[in-house]
């Protein structure tokens, strides 16, 4: 039996590549229907998130996302009392990309030293799994209180990975 060698080699060629796995996608079991796994969600009620800078300390952390644009921040260090309720919005932008911005306001205590600060998060989100990613943005704080130098406007970037991930 005569072999035609460039038929075959294209037959096996196409037999490769027909085989190879794309990480980015997985089968939907109910719809029977492919799924990216590094889009981001359409929204992100019921997750639970923490953003992580360069140091693998996190900026933000928040305990769950409400449906009616409410949040539980976990406040950090202890000192700080969170004041009110925590709000956010979240876009999703682009396949994989998505907009989230998280605002609260907190109150701390040093004897008869007092300030209040309304903090604002903005980040960009990059998924590059269905639970995480990078991202960069900015804290935006405005504080107020009784100590010198303490009233005003600060904002600073930042940026790294983040998880978000289903309560």
């Amino acid at each position: 039996m005569k072999i035609n060698y460039p038929i075959f080699i294209f037959i096996m060629l196409l037999a490769l590549v027909s085989c190879t796995k794309n990480d980015d996608i997985t089968v939907d079991p109910v719809n029977d229907t492919n799924i990216r796994t590094n889009d981001a969600p359409d929204n992100i009620v019921g997750k639970a998130l923490v953003l992580y800078n360069s140091k693998m300390q996190y900026t933000l952390q928040v305990s769950e996302f409400a449906s009616n644009s409410t949040c539980n921040v976990v406040m950090i260090g202890g000192v700080y009392k969170l004041v009110g309720t925590p709000s956010y919005t979240y876009s999703k932008s682009t396949a994989n990309n998505a907009t989230l911005e998280v605002k609260y306001s907190d109150h701390i205590n040093f004897g008869s030293d007092y300030w209040n600060s309304i903090r604002i998060y903005t980040a960009d989100l990059s998924f590059t799994s269905e639970s995480g990613g990078t991202y960069t943005g900015f804290e935006k704080s405005t504080t107020t209180g009784n100590v010198n130098g303490i009233n005003g406007t600060d904002q600073r970037g930042i940026s790294g990975t983040f998880t978000l991930k289903s309560k």
